[in-house]
């Protein structure tokens, strides 16, 4: 699978203060590239919902908005699953705003996603068809089985992480799966193999998670305080995330 979920995680290098890993991240998602408006709309609404005060007070409100203003520009490419992904994420960043957002065509979603399910590309295909259902455009792939990577133990892990994710849009509402209880179960369990293999950016999504759902979290986030920006926008938004959690 070609995702940026795989990249290398980098060395480990001294703490960042959290004000310095925020300008950081913003830093890296200003070129105004759809997968940097996309990433840092997403990432800016679920700061707003972990430290509503912080974000206020350090003027990210305005930030957040200019954001979701860029998201109208953001197109759907059917062809290439990282523009895919940024344009959905777009469309589900307005709609949890309550924006008006053109949705793709869903034919044309629909083949996208059975296209990238048959290059092994499944986690994206499931992950997009979820956000669209949630914008009402019901375009899933059909699947064998509920956790069809477990098989694959670094992709099912980012599916485990995103059915909370998914599950409480985003940080916005509590969890209500009736399944919840057992996804915390097995996020805890991932922890001593993150620790032993190192993947920063799996690390802050679990480590998000947990958090998220009041369960211990303190060796990752001991993990996650000593590795330095690196290069990748998405590991520098899990870490920043998971260490503003309350």
């Amino acid at each position: 699978m070609r995702s940026r979920w795989l990249k290398s995680s980098g060395p480990l290098t001294p703490t960042l203060s959290p004000l310095r890993r925020e300008r950081e991240f913003l830093r890296l998602t200003s070129d105004l590239s759809a997968e940097s408006v996309a990433l840092r709309t997403l990432t800016l609404q679920m700061l707003s919902r972990l430290v509503p005060l912080g974000f206020a007070e350090r003027g990210l409100g305005e930030v957040l908005s200019a954001s979701l203003k860029d998201c109208e520009r953001v197109t759907y490419s059917f062809e290439n699953a990282d523009r895919l992904q940024a344009g959905v994420d777009a469309w589900y960043c307005r709609h949890l705003a309550g924006l008006p957002h053109a949705p793709p065509d869903a034919a044309e979603l629909r083949a996208a996603l059975q296209w990238l399910a048959d290059d092994d590309q499944l986690i994206y295909a499931w992950l997009i068809g979820e956000q669209a259902n949630r914008c009402g455009l019901e375009v899933r792939v059909k699947l064998d089985e509920p956790r069809p990577l477990q098989e694959h133990p670094l992709h099912d892990a980012y599916w485990l992480t995103h059915l909370v994710l998914l599950d409480s849009d985003y940080l916005a509402r509590p969890l209500s799966h009736p399944d919840a209880p057992a996804w915390g179960d097995e996020l805890a369990q991932l922890v001593p193999w993150l620790l032993r293999e190192p993947n920063l950016d799996l690390a802050g999504e679990v480590a998000l998670c947990l958090r998220f759902m009041g369960r211990d979290a303190g060796p990752l986030l001991n993990l996650l305080e000593r590795a330095g920006p690196g290069v990748d926008a998405h590991q520098q938004a899990t870490a920043l995330l998971a260490l503003s959690a309350e």
